[in-house]
């Protein structure tokens, strides 16, 4: 059993595993090196257009003069072979058919340090068409891909993929994109992100089904709410980073409310705070994916909340089942709880320490700083409550102890 006395000195020591925290870390971001593609019909024929940087045609070893910049009249004649290598990489096919290109133009562009090319696909159209995008590679740095697609209905779709070659079909159909999307919210799901942490500091303790119904209830609401408002009306990267930082200084609390065995409305509360701040993560991932659903982004909007939202209703109810037969085989509750909360409260401070430095990069020093000293002020409050808690217990538990009367009774 835990008795008072041991509950406040190990709420001291987490206040000391707080403080001793680790500091910033800094991130380094890489620098990208940008292919821009624009795919359109142009006269019955499928007109392809590529601004490449020097970066990813370094293997062709072209003659550079002393400012860096390309030589026009010494790299002329390799032009050509830079074009067709690109139209091969590129793949483009309609179905499982491969398109044959011809060279319409290619020369060095305006800033001479970089080469625009001009393919044309005689007879193309634009049904089931794909390609392979970020096909070019540059030497130790990621290449990013900007596809402008001209639509059937006269409408350009842009496409900003970065990462390893992959097939892209531009303008699948819809079944197409409901699959990926709810493989896209599965990832989102399993990324081991708060969502997860918060789920089991809520189910750290034996509570009963209707209270977990409840919990559930609130934060899915909340998230399923935060979701569509920032799929509406995309919030800025600051705004989202802020948000996660306080998800984040959620997680911290429940986990505190753990140790404290704080009252079921503050938990309830919790809940909704956590959940608003965490549908905004969500909300982000989708409208980052957004341009890949095309001409669907309504029907994967839906899929992609639905399946978060379903997914974590599954791993709550596998995560409680998995509590409820340890709990059956004797596992201290308190505990495990105590024990458990102590080690997510180091997660979700290192988790909201990262953020904060990533928004203060982000430009936002004022907001970061904000934040941290609002979550530190809730930190503080509540490790106040449970040291409360715990002197009141224990000078309670002596009270009785001392008072043969009270013993009787």
């Amino acid at each position: 059993m835990v008795t008072p006395g041991i509950r406040a000195r190990f709420t001291l020591l987490v206040l000391l595993a707080l403080a001793a925290s680790r500091g910033l870390i800094a991130h380094d971001v890489p620098i990208e090196h940008v292919v821009d593609l624009v795919v359109e019909p142009r006269g019955g024929d499928l007109l392809v257009r590529a601004h490449l940087p020097a970066a990813v045609v370094g293997d062709a070893n072209l003659p550079r003069q002393l400012d860096g910049t390309f030589d026009p009249g010494a790299v002329a004649d390799r032009l050509p072979i830079i074009a067709a290598d690109f139209a091969r990489n590129l793949d483009l096919q309609q179905g499982d058919a491969s398109l044959l290109p011809t060279v319409d133009a290619a020369r060095i562009g305006a800033d001479r340090a970089s080469i625009d090319i001009e393919l044309r696909y005689p007879g193309g159209h634009l049904d089931e068409l794909s390609g392979r995008l970020n096909a070019v590679r540059a030497a130790g740095a990621p290449v990013r891909t900007n596809l402008r697609y001209r639509l059937p209905t006269g409408r350009d779709h842009v496409v900003s993929v970065t990462g390893q070659p992959a097939r892209m079909a531009f303008d699948p159909a819809r079944g197409e994109v409901v699959a990926q999307f709810i493989g896209r919210g599965v990832r989102a799901l399993l990324d081991g992100g708060d969502h997860l942490l918060f789920l089991v500091c809520v189910l750290l303790p034996m509570r009963r089904t209707r209270f977990l119904l409840a919990i559930f209830a609130a934060a899915a609401s909340a998230q399923a709410a935060a979701i569509a408002v920032t799929v509406v009306g995309p919030a800025t990267e600051p705004v989202v980073a802020a948000m996660s930082m306080v998800a984040a200084s959620a997680v911290v609390m429940a986990a505190l409310q753990n140790i404290t065995r704080a009252r079921e409305q503050l938990v309830v509360l919790l809940a909704l705070l956590f959940g608003v701040a965490n549908g905004a993560s969500f909300g982000r991932a989708f409208v980052i994916a957004e341009p890949m659903a095309w001409s669907h982004a309504t029907a994967a909007a839906l899929v992609f909340a639905a399946t978060v939202l379903a997914g974590e209703l599954w791993l709550g109810a596998l995560a409680w089942a998995t509590r409820t037969w340890l709990d059956e085989r004797g596992l201290p509750e308190r505990v495990a709880a105590i024990l458990a909360s102590a080690l997510i409260i180091h997660s979700a401070m290192h988790r909201f320490v990262d953020r904060g430095h990533l928004l203060a990069q982000a430009g936002s020093f004022t907001t970061a700083h904000a934040m941290v000293w609002v979550t530190l002020a809730w930190l503080a409050v509540m490790l106040a409550v449970a040291l409360a808690a715990a002197i009141s217990r224990r000078r309670g538990t002596d009270g009785r102890l001392g008072d043969p009367a009270g013993a009787q009774s």
